[in-house]
């Protein structure tokens, strides 16, 4: 029975944290499509999980760059602080404005390469993501593990 011991509450909470883990595993090996460079000459992974979709809650923290043709966050210090590629939530694309390129949520821009960026999600091997997605990614794109991301604004830096 929840809440007749001390552990109760506590063990609420890590049930609760373990489902949402769960849910956002499944999210990413589930289905995953990626959005082709189309007139960009970037590639840029997106997944099928929605903003609205509950997800893992660290913190990336870095500057938007293109490398060998990725989308990546460079300068956050995760994965040994190589580039990180992001498997993006389906509400964002990647399009050209004017000399800029421009992550956009929906109709609304939100970064540009070069500029700081905080990024809710989490890191997640590459066995996770789903063959679909996986078979896309470009090889000079692929790493042993990836950050699938949520909520994305411009980082305070």
């Amino acid at each position: 029975m929840v809440g007749t011991s001390d552990s109760g509450p506590r063990l609420l909470g890590v049930r609760l944290a373990t489902t949402l883990l769960a849910c956002a595993v499944v999210a990413v090996s589930c289905g995953q499509a990626a959005l082709p460079p189309e007139e960009t000459g970037v590639f840029m992974a997106r997944g099928t999980h929605s903003l609205r979709d509950p997800g893992m809650a660290a913190l990336l923290r870095g500057r938007l760059d293109v490398r060998d043709g990725c989308l990546v966050v460079v300068g956050s210090g995760w994965f040994g602080g190589d580039p990180v590629l992001v498997v993006w939530a389906r509400e964002y694309s990647l399009r050209r404005d004017g000399d800029l390129l421009r992550v956009y949520e929906g109709g609304r821009p939100v970064v540009a390469v070069g500029d700081g960026v905080d990024i809710g999600g989490g890191e997640v091997p590459a066995n996770f993501i789903a063959p679909s997605t996986a078979g896309q990614i470009p090889s000079a794109c692929r790493a042993p593990k990836y950050y699938v991301g949520n909520l994305t604004k411009p980082s305070p830096k």
